[in-house]
């Protein structure tokens, strides 16, 4: 047992979860360690939802190592859980770094509505997962899942408010004479775009090769585009503004 006994789409599925909660999360810890060095309170809700966001992917990438190593698979719950029980944090944490710049003073009653959703969410999802697991979801294979209504229901509501409050920012920034925040605008704005498609295809897009080397291409591309929008490089901003000139 082990790597020889999954198919080629199997051992994508697991090393490219891998790969990308990985990125994910080096991403996260490059934000915090710039956190430190700048004390812009934001980051640290940027590196946060960076790294709750891409949990959903390590639970598949979990399961690939402990599979090939252990002829082992998390079971459905803890799967389940590090697949849907972070979405709602991280949002909670970009929601609170958007709001912390666009509207300081709304940020504590806005992170208060979020966090009680967030952690009814999770409650329900707990108990169902005790009690009737296939509320949930179920297996699509090894490494993927498929949600069930109350799930997916969340699933959507946390990526419509992520991108309402991505297009609020992007708003706000494009509004300032600075030119490096309007680029940096423009980068939040391209990763939304490419969130809701990466998450799509994820979600709905039959899975093949093709189709999943294409999402997860263009999920990283979009934590790309969010380090862009949050933290652009001078020489990188130096550029930009000079080609638009």
């Amino acid at each position: 047992m082990g790597i020889e006994d999954l198919t080629q789409l199997e051992i994508l599925q697991g090393s490219l979860s891998l790969a990308y909660s990985m990125i994910g999360i080096l991403i996260g810890l490059i934000v915090i360690l710039r956190y430190y060095r700048s004390k812009r309170k934001e980051l640290l809700g940027v590196a946060f939802a960076i790294i709750f966001s891409v949990i959903a992917w390590a639970a598949g990438g979990i399961s690939f190592l402990t599979f090939i190593f252990f002829d082992y698979l998390l079971p459905d719950g803890v799967y389940f859980f590090l697949n849907y029980g972070f979405l709602l944090l991280a949002n909670t944490f970009m929601i609170y770094a958007i709001v912390s710049l666009i509207s300081p003073k709304s940020v504590k009653k806005v992170v208060m509505i979020f966090l009680i959703i967030t952690i009814t969410f999770d409650v329900l999802l707990i108990y169902l997962i005790f009690t009737h697991i296939s509320l949930v979801g179920q297996m699509a294979g090894k490494f993927d899942s498929e949600s069930a209504t109350i799930v997916t229901l969340m699933v959507l509501f946390a990526l419509i408010t992520a991108v309402v409050y991505r297009i609020l920012f992007v708003r706000n920034f494009s509004k300032s004479e600075s030119k490096e925040l309007q680029w940096r605008g423009r980068f939040i704005l391209v990763e939304a775009i490419l969130l809701v498609i990466g998450s799509l295809m994820d979600a709905v897009v039959t899975i093949t090769i093709t189709t999943l080397i294409i999402a997860r291409i263009i999920l990283v591309l979009r934590l790309l585009f969010l380090y862009l929008g949050w933290l652009l490089p001078k020489t990188v901003a130096k550029w930009l503004i000079k080609e638009k000139k």
